[in-house]
């Protein structure tokens, strides 16, 4: 007969997945613009030593022949939380505009690669919130906009 070691009752995380978020924000932008400009959430396959998983969310024209803009890109490892959030530089200075007065050497190389560390599902909400009310992201969705109606 063999032992079984594992605790009694093993549950789901209590918490969405950020991928499941992302999706989800992506099918309320196609909502949004009657699907001229969509969200798309697409699998980043990386090989590294930390396992990690990441994501990239693009802004997709179908009438611009799939035109697609990636928006930022999300890595995390099997917990989900912490996750980084790699954006370009023009909207990583207007989300995240003040440098701390005390910083570590972690922070300041993902301040150098326009990196955020997320620790919460809340602060991801609010992030994402702010990347997508960015003058950058407004003006490409704008050009979008224009572009596929004429």
């Amino acid at each position: 007969m063999v032992d079984d070691l594992w605790p009694e009752k093993l549950e789901s995380a209590k918490i969405r997945p950020p991928v499941a978020i992302l999706k989800e924000q992506a099918s309320l932008l196609g909502q949004k613009t009657k699907n001229v400009v969509e969200g798309a959430v697409s699998e980043v396959f990386t090989v590294d030593e930390e396992e990690t998983m990441e994501y990239s969310f693009n802004l997709v024209a179908p009438a611009l022949g799939g035109y697609r803009y990636r928006l930022f890109t999300m890595r995390h490892d099997i917990r989900m939380y912490p996750l980084i959030i790699t954006m370009e530089k023009e909207i990583f200075q207007e989300v995240n505009p003040e440098k701390p007065e005390k910083e570590s050497v972690q922070d300041m190389l993902w301040r150098r690669r326009n990196q955020v560390k997320v620790d919460t599902e809340a602060k991801f909400m609010d992030l994402l919130t702010k990347i997508f009310a960015t003058r950058k992201t407004r003006q490409i969705i704008g050009a979008m906009l224009a572009q596929s109606t004429t």
